[in-house]
């Protein structure tokens, strides 16, 4: 090549770079200026009223996760049914698996009225799982670790990492705490993590189920069933999937996710022979935490 031509080459290159970088800082951001409304309308509940605390001023620069999980449970709980017989025990639930928590904040579950099978999380401790994700499952062990994966988000900061650089990115001061928390549901309820997050929440829930009393079996168990879900109701491809992000379309394919996680549960059954672990499937007929003794179980019949 020529020297005339490599310099041409040289230039066209850096051109492109330097037109690649301009429309990386002038793309649109996600505008902080929306209100909750929008999220609601996907959650199937209207705002109602507004927290002292929500307006209180913050630097979104150090925006601590605790505060901020504070702040969009204050929305939450504005339309929450605490008396809600689903709400009460998949927050029983979480309770034994959030003892393994490492972040200095309590974890809440909120009921979505969706009978889709689903289920995501948000910074500081919230998450959200459908009516039709507890009708999908068969197992207070399944529920467990589809929980487990969402807390896998939260305690990996995959949530407010996701927030964070969005607030950077949209060069965002000060702002009330109850917009930042807004703007945080609004994004993460279309948000879709890479597939190397989603594989990183996928094993953190499986050590967890490891280290708890469940059957760590259950993580493939509850993929199998997304996998049923989605063949009864006609879906060819992991391409189908609501407004809010959804497991059959940000996550990795599910029919890899049931064969791996199966997969490491012989394994580690094989090790553990003598081991004996908790199922539940009574447990979620009945939304009741109490222990059964016949939902124990020993290594399966390989």
């Amino acid at each position: 090549m020529g020297k005339g031509r490599w310099i041409f080459f040289v230039l066209i290159i850096t051109a492109g770079a330097g037109l690649a970088a301009l429309f990386y800082l002038h793309k649109p951001q996600p505008k902080l200026d929306s209100t909750l409304a929008p999220a609601y309308m996907l959650l199937g509940h209207a705002t109602r009223g507004i927290s002292r605390a929500l307006t209180e001023i913050i630097a979104v620069d150090s925006l601590d996760e605790k505060e901020y999980g504070e702040a969009i449970k204050a929305r939450c709980d504005d339309h929450n049914d605490s008396g809600d017989k689903d709400y009460v025990y998949v927050n029983a639930v979480m309770s034994q698996i959030s003892r393994f928590a490492r972040k200095p904040f309590p974890y809440r579950v909120y009921m979505h009225e969706s009978s889709s099978p689903n289920a995501f999380a948000l910074p500081g401790g919230v998450i959200f799982v459908t009516r039709g994700l507890i009708k999908t499952l068969k197992s207070e062990a399944e529920l467990a670790a589809i929980l487990s994966h969402e807390m896998g988000h939260i305690e990996l900061s995959h949530c407010l990492d996701v927030v964070r650089f969005q607030l950077l990115a949209g060069k965002t001061g000060n702002e009330t705490l109850g917009k930042v928390a807004d703007f945080a549901m609004n994004l993460l309820l279309r948000h879709s993590f890479s597939k190397t997050q989603e594989n990183d929440a996928d094993n953190y829930a499986f050590e967890l189920l490891i280290n708890s009393k469940y059957d760590p079996g259950a993580e493939g168990r509850a993929f199998a069933r997304f996998l049923q879900y989605m063949k009864q109701n006609g879906m060819r491809d992991e391409r189908e999937a609501n407004i809010i992000r959804d497991y059959f379309m940000s996550h990795p394919p599910m029919v890899l996710r049931e064969e791996k996680f199966s997969e490491k549960a012989g394994i580690w059954w094989r090790k553990h022979d003598k081991e004996i672990r908790y199922v539940g499937t009574k447990n979620l007929k009945k939304r009741t935490i109490e222990a059964i003794d016949s939902e124990y179980i020993g290594p399966p019949r390989l």
